[in-house]
C-alpha cells in the first residue's frame, strides 16, 4: 500500500482550493448578472455562450464540493481513502473544466479572426492546439474513471496531465500574443484621441493572458514536484475560474471603455461604441472610417 500522505497539505488544500473556487464562483454569478443587465442587445449567441460556461462553473462547483464531502465527510478519519481513486464526481469536475477552457480559448481566438481580417490560419492554429488539449482531458476523464489508485494513476497517466498544461498554457500565451501584436499595430494607425483606448486593451490583454497561463503553469509545477499531496489539485481546481472570469470581464469591460471613449471625447469623435460595432476613424490627411461588428467590438472590449 502506497505511504499515506501528510494530511495538512492533502485534505488542508483540497479545502482551501474548493473554498477560493467557491469565492470565485461567486464573482462569476456576479459578473454574469451584470452582463445581462448592461448588454442586452448582444447576439443571442453570445448569451447562449455566457449561460452555458455559467452553467458548467455551477456543475464544476457542485462536483468539487462533492469530492470535499467524500474525503472530509463520508470518509472522516479515514486517512487511507486519499491513495484511493479519486471520487467519480472529481473526473465529472475535469471534464467540465476542459469544457470551459476549450470554450474561453475558442471565443478568443475568433477575436483573433475577427480583428485580424478574418484570416483563418492563426486562429486555426489556437482552435486546433485547443482542440487537442480537450482530447487529452477527454483521455484523462476516460482512465480517471477507471483508476484504482490516485498515486498509480498519477504515475501512468503523469505525462498526459502535464502535456494538457504545457499545450493550454502555451496556447494562452499564444493567443495573448496575437491579440497584443494585432491591437498594436492598430494603434499605430488609428485616431490619436483613440490611442489610450486601444491602450487600456493591449494591457488587459496581457494581465488576462498572463494569469491564465500562468495558473497552468503553477498546477503543472506543484504536481511534478509535490504529487504527494493535493496541492497541485487545489491550483487546478481553481484555474477552470480563472477562464470564466476573463471571459466575462472582457465582455463587462466594454462598459469601461465606453466611459474611456466618453471622458476622452472619443465618443462622437473618431471612435463610436455601440450595441453593434465599434468604428475607429483612421488619423491622416484623408481621414477614413474604419468600421468592425459586433464580433469585433466585443473583442476590443475583451482580452485573453
Amino acid at each position: 500500500m502506497p505511504a499515506l500522505p501528510d494530511v495538512g497539505p492533502t485534505l488542508g488544500a483540497l479545502e482551501l482550493g474548493v473554498l477560493v473556487s467557491y469565492l470565485l464562483f461567486g464573482v462569476t454569478t456576479t459578473q454574469v448578472y451584470i452582463y445581462f443587465t448592461r448588454f442586452p442587445e448582444d447576439d443571442w449567441k453570445l448569451k447562449i455562450l455566457v449561460a452555458f460556461v455559467w452553467t458548467c462553473e455551477a456543475i464544476h462547483s457542485a462536483c468539487v464540493g462533492h469530492t470535499l464531502y467524500v474525503y472530509t465527510i463520508s470518509n472522516f478519519g479515514n486517512a487511507g481513502r486519499l491513495v484511493e481513486a479519486l471520487p467519480s464526481t472529481f473526473d465529472t469536475a475535469v471534464l467540465v473544466a476542459s469544457v470551459i477552457t476549450s470554450a474561453v480559448q475558442g471565443f478568443f481566438a475568433y477575436r483573433i479572426y475577427i480583428i485580424g481580417g478574418r484570416r483563418i490560419i492563426l486562429p486555426g492554429i489556437f482552435w486546433g492546439i485547443s482542440t487537442i488539449r480537450f482530447i487529452g482531458c477527454l483521455g484523462i476523464f476516460v482512465t480517471g474513471v477507471k483508476m484504482t489508485s490516485l498515486p498509480v494513476y498519477e504515475k501512468q497517466i503523469g505525462w498526459l496531465m502535464t502535456s494538457v498544461w504545457a499545450v493550454g498554457s502555451a496556447n494562452d500565451i499564444g493567443i495573448s500574443i496575437s491579440l497584443v501584436y494585432l491591437l498594436s499595430r492598430q494603434r499605430n494607425e488609428i485616431h490619436q484621441r483613440t490611442v489610450p483606448l486601444v491602450d487600456k486593451l493591449i494591457m488587459w490583454t496581457l494581465e488576462t493572458g498572463i494569469m491564465t497561463s500562468a495558473w497552468a503553469l503553477l498546477t503543472l509545477i506543484f504536481f511534478v514536484v509535490m504529487n504527494h499531496n493535493f496541492v497541485w489539485l487545489a491550483i487546478y481546481i481553481t484555474g477552470t475560474r480563472v477562464f470564466s472570469n476573463s471571459l466575462l470581464a472582457s465582455l463587462n469591460g466594454r462598459s469601461t471603455l465606453r466611459a474611456i471613449s466618453t471622458s476622452s471625447g472619443t465618443i462622437e469623435g473618431p471612435i463610436s461604441l455601440t450595441s453593434t460595432g465599434i468604428q475607429i476613424a483612421h488619423s491622416g490627411p484623408n481621414t477614413t472610417t474604419r468600421s468592425f461588428g459586433e464580433d469585433k467590438a466585443q473583442d476590443l472590449g475583451g482580452v485573453v
